[in-house]
Protein backbone atom coordinates (compact mmCIF):
# COMPACT_ATOMS: atom_id res chain seq x y z
CA UNK A 1 0.00 0.00 0.00
CA UNK A 2 3.00 2.50 1.01
CA UNK A 3 4.96 1.78 -2.20
CA UNK A 4 1.16 2.28 -4.70
CA UNK A 5 1.20 6.02 -2.19
CA UNK A 6 4.53 6.54 -2.83
CA UNK A 7 4.38 5.96 -6.73
CA UNK A 8 1.23 8.03 -6.97
CA UNK A 9 3.22 10.78 -5.38
CA UNK A 10 5.60 10.85 -8.10
CA UNK A 11 2.88 10.38 -10.94
CA UNK A 12 1.36 13.64 -9.42
CA UNK A 13 4.00 15.80 -9.03
CA UNK A 14 7.60 14.83 -11.01
CA UNK A 15 8.86 18.05 -11.41
CA UNK A 16 8.67 18.87 -7.34
CA UNK A 17 12.38 16.59 -6.61
CA UNK A 18 12.57 18.00 -3.15
CA UNK A 19 8.91 16.65 -2.03
CA UNK A 20 9.77 13.62 -3.39
CA UNK A 21 13.09 13.09 -1.69
CA UNK A 22 11.31 13.46 1.33
CA UNK A 23 8.21 11.16 0.89
CA UNK A 24 11.15 8.49 -0.25
CA UNK A 25 13.06 9.02 3.01
CA UNK A 26 9.69 8.78 4.99
CA UNK A 27 8.82 5.89 3.08
CA UNK A 28 12.23 4.22 3.51
CA UNK A 29 12.25 5.30 7.19
CA UNK A 30 8.65 3.57 7.75
CA UNK A 31 9.56 0.23 5.72
CA UNK A 32 12.73 0.02 7.87
CA UNK A 33 11.34 0.75 11.35
CA UNK A 34 8.12 -2.02 10.67
CA UNK A 35 10.41 -3.98 9.55
CA UNK A 36 11.76 -7.69 11.55
CA UNK A 37 14.80 -9.09 11.74
CA UNK A 38 14.93 -12.16 9.92
CA UNK A 39 18.55 -13.77 11.85
CA UNK A 40 19.34 -13.83 15.06
CA UNK A 41 22.56 -14.77 16.68
CA UNK A 42 21.58 -18.00 17.96
CA UNK A 43 20.01 -19.01 13.77
CA UNK A 44 23.72 -17.79 12.46
CA UNK A 45 26.00 -20.74 13.91
CA UNK A 46 23.73 -23.30 12.16
CA UNK A 47 24.60 -24.79 9.09
CA UNK A 48 23.06 -26.47 5.86
CA UNK A 49 24.56 -30.03 5.46
CA UNK A 50 25.47 -31.42 2.88
CA UNK A 51 27.48 -34.36 1.99
CA UNK A 52 31.23 -33.79 0.57
CA UNK A 53 34.80 -34.73 1.38
CA UNK A 54 36.50 -31.52 2.94
CA UNK A 55 40.45 -32.60 3.25
CA UNK A 56 42.14 -35.62 2.47
CA UNK A 57 46.16 -36.79 3.57
CA UNK A 58 48.27 -38.88 4.28
CA UNK A 59 50.70 -39.31 7.27
CA UNK A 60 54.08 -39.62 7.50
CA UNK A 61 53.40 -43.21 8.87
CA UNK A 62 51.15 -44.10 5.41
CA UNK A 63 48.12 -43.72 7.35
CA UNK A 64 45.27 -42.05 5.30
CA UNK A 65 43.25 -39.59 6.69
CA UNK A 66 40.25 -37.81 5.36
CA UNK A 67 37.38 -35.73 6.46
CA UNK A 68 33.93 -35.21 5.64
CA UNK A 69 30.76 -33.14 5.99
CA UNK A 70 27.37 -35.88 6.52
CA UNK A 71 24.29 -35.24 6.27
CA UNK A 72 22.63 -38.03 7.57
CA UNK A 73 25.03 -39.78 10.20
CA UNK A 74 22.45 -42.57 11.14
CA UNK A 75 23.78 -44.45 7.66
CA UNK A 76 26.33 -47.17 7.70
CA UNK A 77 29.46 -45.73 5.50
CA UNK A 78 32.29 -47.58 3.20
CA UNK A 79 34.95 -45.59 2.46
CA UNK A 80 37.21 -46.78 -0.56
CA UNK A 81 40.52 -45.82 -2.31
CA UNK A 82 40.10 -46.28 -6.65
CA UNK A 83 42.74 -46.44 -8.90
CA UNK A 84 42.35 -44.32 -12.03
CA UNK A 85 40.96 -47.75 -13.49
CA UNK A 86 37.91 -47.54 -11.37
CA UNK A 87 39.36 -50.53 -8.90
CA UNK A 88 39.07 -51.11 -5.46
CA UNK A 89 42.67 -51.03 -4.45
CA UNK A 90 42.48 -49.98 -0.38
CA UNK A 91 39.80 -50.05 1.63
CA UNK A 92 39.95 -46.79 4.45
CA UNK A 93 36.50 -47.81 6.82
CA UNK A 94 33.50 -49.34 6.96
CA UNK A 95 30.83 -48.76 9.54
CA UNK A 96 28.91 -46.01 11.46
CA UNK A 97 30.64 -42.98 11.66
CA UNK A 98 32.11 -42.11 14.79
CA UNK A 99 31.46 -38.48 16.58
CA UNK A 100 31.97 -35.39 15.11
CA UNK A 101 35.19 -32.97 15.88
CA UNK A 102 34.54 -29.49 16.85
CA UNK A 103 34.25 -28.17 13.10
CA UNK A 104 31.22 -29.97 12.83
CA UNK A 105 32.68 -32.83 10.42
CA UNK A 106 33.32 -36.66 10.93
CA UNK A 107 37.50 -37.75 10.34
CA UNK A 108 37.99 -41.43 9.49
CA UNK A 109 41.42 -42.94 9.59
CA UNK A 110 42.87 -45.94 7.90
CA UNK A 111 43.47 -49.33 10.20
CA UNK A 112 46.86 -49.53 8.04
CA UNK A 113 49.32 -48.11 6.29
CA UNK A 114 48.18 -47.74 2.66
CA UNK A 115 51.15 -48.91 0.37
CA UNK A 116 50.21 -47.74 -3.04
CA UNK A 117 52.42 -45.96 -5.66
CA UNK A 118 52.77 -42.35 -6.60
CA UNK A 119 49.45 -41.59 -8.43
CA UNK A 120 46.68 -40.50 -8.82
CA UNK A 121 43.72 -41.68 -6.71
CA UNK A 122 39.70 -41.12 -5.99
CA UNK A 123 38.82 -41.36 -2.39
CA UNK A 124 34.66 -42.43 -2.38
CA UNK A 125 32.58 -42.42 0.26
CA UNK A 126 29.43 -44.73 -0.26
CA UNK A 127 25.89 -44.44 2.29
CA UNK A 128 22.82 -45.99 1.43
CA UNK A 129 21.53 -43.18 -0.39
CA UNK A 130 24.29 -41.08 -1.80
CA UNK A 131 27.69 -41.47 -3.05
CA UNK A 132 30.76 -38.66 -2.72
CA UNK A 133 34.22 -39.12 -4.45
CA UNK A 134 37.40 -36.49 -4.58
CA UNK A 135 40.50 -37.54 -5.80
CA UNK A 136 43.85 -37.25 -4.05
CA UNK A 137 47.68 -37.47 -5.50
CA UNK A 138 50.27 -39.90 -3.66
CA UNK A 139 53.78 -38.56 -4.69
CA UNK A 140 56.88 -39.37 -2.16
Amino acid sequence: MKTILFILLILQNPTNINTLQTNHNLLFNNLVNNTKVMNSNKNENKKHLTNKIIKIWIESDGILNATAEIKDSKEELKISVYNMLGKEVFKVYQGMPLKKDEDGNYKFVSSSPINLFNNVYILVIEGTSYKIADKFIISR
